[in-house]
């Protein structure tokens, strides 16, 4: 499964992709691709971020602070690095509005899977 993610604010913006070929659902890999862009915006010194994820179940569940077996060590991991930020946030967006990151998602799974 490939996955993009984009972090941005007024200065500067970072992109993060990869493949991941064994997760065992899409779920799993929204979770592991959002714990991954904490870190990588943790080591670049953000301090607010609002992470926006067209997985509305994993939304709910980082919200609600409700449990989900299948990616539950994901999501603890997630919970333990939001004390790294000042303001953190989890919203839900539908894939229908955001066009440019569904595009980027595909783009980067086939840039991976088929290097020039």
């Amino acid at each position: 499964m490939g996955v993009f993610f984009e972090i941005k604010n007024e200065n500067r913006k970072l992109h993060f992709s990869s493949l991941q070929q064994f997760v065992s659902s899409a779920l799993a890999a929204e979770a592991w691709v959002l714990r991954e862009t904490l870190l990588l915006a943790i080591d670049n010194g953000f301090d607010e971020i609002q992470m926006l994820s067209d997985s509305q179940s994993l939304v709910s569940v980082l919200n609600s602070y409700e449990t989900h077996t299948e990616i539950h060590s994901i999501v603890n991991d997630i919970r333990q690095l939001t004390i790294f930020f000042s303001l953190i946030s989890f919203c839900f967006i539908p894939r229908s509005v955001n066009d440019e990151a569904d595009s980027n998602t595909k783009d980067t799974l086939r840039a991976l899977m088929f290097p020039i």
